[in-house]
Order: structure tokens, then sequence, then C-alpha cells
């Protein structure tokens, strides 16, 4: 969960303000939901939405290897690879060299 709190920490820096809010959808929402659940402290955040939130994982990638839901994962999974390398363009990528 060291994603989010690297998230919360580059917007502080880039716009001067503390986030104090936040919404995930779909995944987003379970990462949302898992991270504050983890928290010992006082985040500064005061408002989160957790939208379409899936608590069973393992149910919701079984479901995404059967029917019409293997349109989305297919096309979930070609957004991911292509969000990944416009990410790491300009930038090392923190999967090269592993394998």
């Amino acid at each position: 969960m060291g994603d989010l709190n690297q998230i919360l920490e580059m917007v502080k820096q880039s716009t001067g303000t503390a986030s104090d809010a936040i919404i995930g959808f779909s995944l987003e929402g379970n990462i949302l939901l898992k991270w504050f659940g983890e928290q010992t402290g006082n985040t500064g955040i005061t408002t989160a939405i957790a939208i379409s939130a899936p608590f069973m994982l393992n149910d919701y990638a079984l479901r995404l290897e059967q029917g019409a839901s293997k349109f989305y994962r297919d096309y979930l999974l070609k957004e991911l690879r292509t969000s990944y390398k416009n990410k790491f363009f300009m930038m090392p990528s923190p999967a090269e060299g592993r394998r």
C-alpha cells in the first residue's frame, strides 16, 4: 500500500495541499479500503468513496475467466499494458531486469 502513500505525497508536493478525499472504483476501491484498514495514525483523509469494490478477489478473478467477462478481462489487460508502457516511456520501469 506504499503506492497510495506515495501518490498522496506527490499530490501534496505538486499542489502544496494535502488530499482530504479519495475515490476508488472497482479494484482501486478494494485497494483504498485495504489501505484504510492498515492505517494506524491520522491519514488526513476525511472522505473516502469505494465504488463497486470487489471483496472476494479470488471469486472476481475466476469470474473474469468466464463467458462475456473475458472481453472485459482482455480490455482491462490491454489498457493496463498501455498505461504501464506510457508511464515508463520516459523513466526506468521497476520491473526491468526482473524475470
